[in-house]
Order: structure tokens, then sequence, then C-alpha cells
């Protein structure tokens, strides 16, 4: 681990000298707020209808509802927020096989706690794991919330125009 940006992205270096990969990426949690039900897309709202100007029995008729497989934030606060906080201090434990570190994110006043912890072995280099626990999301305030675990690349790491995804844990998806 090398800390964390000013971003709160918390900084590890990969380094595999048999590929020449010297790569600083950090990784960290964020929050979505959820879509309204009264938040709809044009197609659910019919015919050339504006879902801003729709009466409410028109946005009760077109009601699409945000889940696992729909991400739809809210149209009026679109960008992610950080969730919760990570704490300074970071576990760290080595084994004979295995590195792990275990980041815990803890935010009393807000209701929101995870764990996170990043698994690396020298045996498998181009392995590098992450597990992700999440106490349940709060939604005290009445909004549903979706949380995702981002990662960012630094010193000129190209992807070859390519963005992944992850459908919690089944598979990476090049998009």
């Amino acid at each position: 681990m090398q800390g964390v940006s000013e971003k709160g992205e918390v900084l590890f270096k990969y380094l595999n000298k048999a590929q020449g990969l010297d790569q600083i990426f950090g990784v960290n949690l964020k929050k979505y707020l959820a879509a309204k039900d009264a938040e709809l897309s044009v197609e659910k709202a019919g015919d050339g209808a504006n879902p801003l100007i729709m009466t409410e029995y028109e946005k009760m008729q077109a009601q699409t509802a945000e889940g696992a497989y729909i991400f739809m934030p809210a149209w009026d606060d679109p960008l992610p927020k950080q969730f919760s906080k990570v704490k300074e201090d970071v576990i760290y434990q080595r084994g004979k096989f295995l590195e792990q570190w275990t980041l815990i994110y803890d935010d009393a006043k807000a209701n929101e706690r995870a764990v996170l912890r990043v698994r690396f072995s020298e045996f498998l280099q181009e392995i590098i794991e992450f597990d992700v626990e999440l106490n349940p999301i709060p939604i005290d305030d009445g909004r549903g919330k979706d949380v995702t675990v981002n990662f960012k690349f630094f010193n000129g790491f190209d992807a070859k125009g390519k963005f992944w995804t992850d459908s919690n844990g089944l598979e990476m998806q090049d998009r």
C-alpha cells in the first residue's frame, strides 16, 4: 500500500518484472443515489412524453424499478459520492503464499460500513483479488443507493480504449 490520494483512492503499487509492469493504482468505494420511482426514461413515458412534465398518473403507469440489473442514478444528482470513510489503520497480513491488506470503511454518522480486502500472491502475479463486504446500505433518507468499487490507474496506464466492468465478481467484461 502506498497511501491515499487527494480524491480518496487507497493507492497500491503493482510490480511485475516478467511483464515489465510498474503501476500505481487506486481503489475506492463510491455511491450513487438511485432514481426515485418518478424519475423515468422517455421510452417508458410514451410517445413524445417528457418525463419531467408528466402527470402523476402517467408516472405511475411508466414506473421502472431501479435494481440489481438496472443502474439508474438520480437524474438531478447523477455524480458519485464517497461511500463511507476509510480508516487510516490498514491491516496487513503476509503468509507463505499470500499477502492481504484489509481496509475498513466506517462512517457512524451516515451508518455506512464496508470491508475491502486486497489479496496478492507472488505465485500468481497476474492476479490481484478484491473482496468487498458491505453492511446493509442505509435508506433512512428514503433513497436507494448503488455502491460501486472504482479503480484508477496512475502513471500513464493505457487501457487501449477499453472500459471494463464486473458483475458482482462473476466475470470481467470489456465494453
